[in-house]
Order: structure tokens, then C-alpha cells, then sequence
């Protein structure tokens, strides 16, 4: 749950007690969907910040 959260690595680390990054990092893989609603962030940050095409 803290993954699909929005939880970063370290703070999975943390919350789970892990100290291995490998574990961390499989948990953060099972959230696949997150993926996309990231990209969709990031296009919508660089089109923000874009300036007008043919200025």
C-alpha cells in the first residue's frame, strides 16, 4: 500500500524495515500502473513549463 501510495525506495526501505535495496525495489515493481500515472506527470510538468511552439 505504501507503494501505490506514492512511496519513494528509501521510504519503502524504511517503512518495511528493509535494509536490502533489492526488496525494496521488488515491491516498488508490483506497482505497474503507477508507471504510467508518473509519465503522465512528467507530460504534464514539460507542457507547463513549455514555452509556445514557434516562439
Amino acid at each position: 500500500m505504501a507503494a501505490i501510495s506514492g512511496a519513494t525506495t528509501k521510504e519503502l526501505m524504511q517503512f518495511a524495515g528493509h535494509s536490502d535495496l533489492h526488496v525494496a525495489m521488488r515491491y516498488q515493481e508490483a506497482v505497474h500502473d503507477r508507471k504510467k500515472e508518473l509519465a503522465q506527470r512528467m507530460t504534464n510538468l514539460a507542457t507547463a513549463v513549455a514555452p509556445p511552439h514557434g516562439t
